[in-house]
């Protein structure tokens, strides 16, 4: 049970991300203020530190093999559920950008492997981070 709440959570914090990101990037493209920073590594950093929380969690209450599977599952599964909340939030406040909502891809991210997050590859690890999933709950 506690592998697939580990899951929804991580699926949770995703979306919220997405959702949170979204705003942000609307504010900074849309604003007269100008800010170079770059915040992806701080991002990465957050969600680093995120999943970490949960490997530790897990491995006290499972195996290295299974919490370790999980982890590499929720890495999978994390840019379908962010990304995907991401373009449709954006969309829905300037309906002028990513049309194609949940499966649009970004043109003018600043992010080192965006070319890795295509709609196309988001789907693949999403598929794969489910089938990954499904054996980490098997062999507990």
């Amino acid at each position: 049970m506690y592998l697939i709440l580990a899951n929804i959570v991580w699926i949770l914090y995703a979306l919220f991300e997405g959702y949170r990101e979204s705003y942000y990037w609307f504010f900074k493209t849309n604003s007269n203020v100008i800010n170079n920073y770059e915040m992806h590594p701080l991002f990465e950093l957050q969600r680093g530190i995120v999943l970490l929380l949960i490997f530790v969690n897990l491995l006290l209450l499972t195996n290295p093999i299974v919490a370790s599977l999980n982890i590499i599952s929720n890495a999978l599964l994390f840019s379908y559920f962010h990304n995907g909340i991401y373009y449709l939030t954006r969309n829905k406040l300037d309906n002028n950008v990513y049309k194609l909502k949940w499966k649009d891809d970004s043109t003018t991210s600043t992010a080192k492997t965006e070319r890795f997050f295509k709609y196309k590859y988001r789907t693949a690890y999403v598929i794969i981070g489910g089938i990954i999933t499904i054996l980490s709950i098997i062999i507990k």
